[in-house]
């Protein structure tokens, strides 16, 4: 609810002087576009507030920004991940004085989100609103027995890489590079 919360008073904030906001969005997937048009569409319903919704692909972000100011098209609003928000805030593309008003009016939202958005001088890049979690799973026990810290800077984990090395031992990493269907991830925690 907090999430829906700070997320409708950005866009009323943003919006307060426009009859339609522009709003990206990375989430390009038929299903959730879907969705949130619907969502915009019950926005205009209760606010009399046109939102164009416009899909980028995440790897086309970057990209699309520099092109959107020289075009004087950048969007109202703008949803992507963590490290194009610290480039394109690094870049004073966003808006640092507003994304800290409302973390500071509205809390954390998650718990420690919003310190991955802070340009390190006490602003914020811009405002977590999802908690997607993206983590490390490890045997407690080999970090302890090492005396390594918890994985939870890129130091650590560095350190952690370094440290626990061992040829003789396989370990293994995996990304999935592509949406797996049941049968091919029973196959991979099986061979695992």
């Amino acid at each position: 609810m907090k999430k829906l919360l700070v997320l409708m008073l950005v866009v009323v904030l943003v919006s307060a002087a426009f009859a339609k906001i522009t709003f990206w969005t990375t989430e390009v997937e038929s299903d959730r576009m879907q969705r949130i048009r619907a969502l915009a569409t019950i926005f205009k319903a209760q606010t009399g507030i046109d939102v164009e919704v416009v899909p980028v692909e995440e790897n086309d972000l970057l990209k699309q920004i520099p092109i959107a100011k020289n075009a004087g098209t950048l969007p109202d609003l703008l949803e992507g991940g963590i490290e194009p928000m610290i480039l394109l805030g690094s870049q004073n593309f966003l808006d640092e004085d507003l994304a800290t008003k409302i973390i500071n009016d509205f809390g954390d939202i998650y718990n420690g989100a919003a310190r991955m958005l802070s340009n390190g001088a006490g602003k914020y890049y811009g405002i977590p609103f999802t908690a997607w979690v993206q983590g490390i799973w490890y045997r407690k026990d080999m970090f302890a027995s090492q005396d390594l810290g918890d994985p939870v800077t890129w130091y650590n984990i560095a350190l952690a890489a370094k440290v626990l090395n061992n040829p003789k031992k396989v370990f293994m990493v995996l990304f999935y590079l592509k949406k797996l269907t049941l049968m091919q991830n029973k196959y991979l925690q099986k061979l695992l």
